[in-house]
């Protein structure tokens, strides 16, 4: 009975758009090309029961068409000449107009636009130059390790232990299930919040927990075995997390690199075990490597910063409220997690910061880079739009106002309690003076008495 109702819908819809317009067909289910070429689509209309005017709506409007709005009166195969200024996947659908002004939806295609075969080429090498320097600046943190302070962590590993758990549970589950809730038809978009959430420590939750009076030794040790337990666990999550909603279409599963994804992250890992070996058995060296690279290491940070904008300038035009949200739920997510399960473990208050630092900040860069250098364009700049708002937001402005805020609440603190300190001084000094002065005024009676 279904089977039969389905049918007769199903040929009275057939009829309703033939009845008023025609059958209308693209040439292709989608169209692959670069940004600012100018691109032929064809259409073919059959089947015309009346005259009608043929509209192409995309969706959204940096799609400009060389003719618009075509009056249809017969059979015919259309060319039209089409360019795009940003890269995306857009849907274009086609229209039929009647000469009551209302729209039926005849057809529809989608467009792959990429970046030009330049700018990927300039951002396939910005990447490597910018994964060889991470190499080095992994190499460098391993140099300022102590290999003393994680051996003594380690024997007592219950820092490190809540601190890896908050990293790889509760991170990768709360960036899966934020991507669920904001992200549901965004595959890209939530695998780059996934990868976020299932990358290790890097050295910016260091110096954040320098910044906010944390244990540094705790910090450090955190990012040491996160660096290490994410060479099998970020790749596990992504896999196990992310074949979630990738599986739904098999062309964008087949795009996840799993092997390139492994090796990226081994490629964090073995440097700082690097960095560590060399300063065991050159100190000297690798203390002055360390002090040196800071200043390289902040023109570096301001060079790639000011180039990567330009890169991914299309970001300002592409991100939506959806991706900035989830970027701050699950930075929110980090700290929160972090906190409350260093408190749970009985950490004091150096190590509840480390902790909660060491789980929010993770390494977003890591993940942005893996994006880029193993994804191609627009599914690569599709998902790295959650990764750069979560840099924003865990690094960004966000982090600088808390600073302040913590630095200025501290400031007050620390004036109170030394003008209460000043107050208790003199009222003790002057308690101890009226004490001398009347064992002066005893003692002087005692005598006067004894002379008499």
């Amino acid at each position: 009975m279904f089977g039969k109702v389905f049918t007769i819908l199903y040929f009275a819809q057939q009829f309703s758009v033939l009845n008023g317009c025609g059958l209308v067909t693209f040439s292709n289910d989608s169209y692959f090309f670069h940004i600012e070429e100018n691109v032929n689509i064809s259409l073919s209309i059959t089947n015309i029961s009346s005259p009608f005017i043929l509209k192409l709506r995309p969706s959204w409007d940096q799609v400009k068409f060389s003719q618009n709005n075509i009056q249809i009166t017969d059979e015919e195969k259309l060319d039209i000449e089409l360019s795009v200024s940003i890269q995306y996947i857009y849907q274009l659908e086609a229209l039929c107009v009647d000469d009551s002004q209302n729209e039926t939806v005849v057809a529809n295609t989608s467009l792959i636009v990429a970046r030009t075969n330049k700018e990927q080429s300039l951002q396939k090498n910005f990447g490597y130059f910018m994964n060889v320097f991470l190499v080095f600046v992994m190499f460098c943190l391993g140099t300022d390790l102590d290999h003393k302070i994680i051996l003594n962590y380690m024997k007592r590993p219950i820092g490190p232990v809540i601190g890896i758990l908050s990293q790889f549970v509760g991170m990768p589950l709360a960036s899966y299930l934020i991507g669920y809730l904001l992200l549901r038809d965004q595959e890209y978009a939530r695998l780059g919040l996934l990868l976020v959430g299932c990358s290790p420590g890097g050295t910016a939750s260091n110096f954040w927990t320098i910044f906010f009076e944390g244990d540094i030794n705790l910090s450090v040790t955190m990012t040491f075995c996160s660096s290490v337990a994410s060479l099998g666990l970020s790749t596990l999550w992504i896999w196990a997390l992310g074949s979630q909603f990738l599986n739904t279409d098999s062309s964008i599963a087949n795009h996840i690199p799993y092997p390139k994804i492994f090796i990226s992250i081994l490629s964090l890992v073995l440097p700082v075990s690097l960095g560590m070996f060399f300063k065991y058995k050159k100190p000297d060296i690798a203390a002055k490597l360390w002090k040196y690279s800071r200043p390289v290491f902040l023109v570096f940070v301001l060079v790639s910063l000011s180039f990567g904008i330009y890169i991914n300038r299309s970001f300002f035009s592409l991100v939506e409220y959806t991706h900035v949200i989830s970027a701050i739920l699950l930075s929110l997510a980090g700290f929160t997690v972090g906190a409350l399960s260093a408190v749970a473990g009985r950490l004091n208050k150096a190590q509840i910061i480390a902790v909660s630092i060491e789980t929010a900040i993770q390494n977003p860069s890591a993940a942005f880079l893996i994006m880029q250098t193993t994804i191609g364009s627009p599914y690569s700049d599709i998902g790295s739009l959650s990764v750069i708002s979560y840099i924003a937001c865990a690094k960004g402005p966000p982090m600088l106002l808390a600073l302040i805020i913590y630095k200025s609440v501290e400031f007050i603190r620390r004036r109170r309690k030394e003008a209460r300190g000043t107050n208790d001084t003199s009222a003790m000094e002057s308690y101890q003076g009226e004490t001398f002065k009347k064992q002066l005024q005893t003692r002087g009676t005692q005598n006067i008495g004894y002379q008499n």
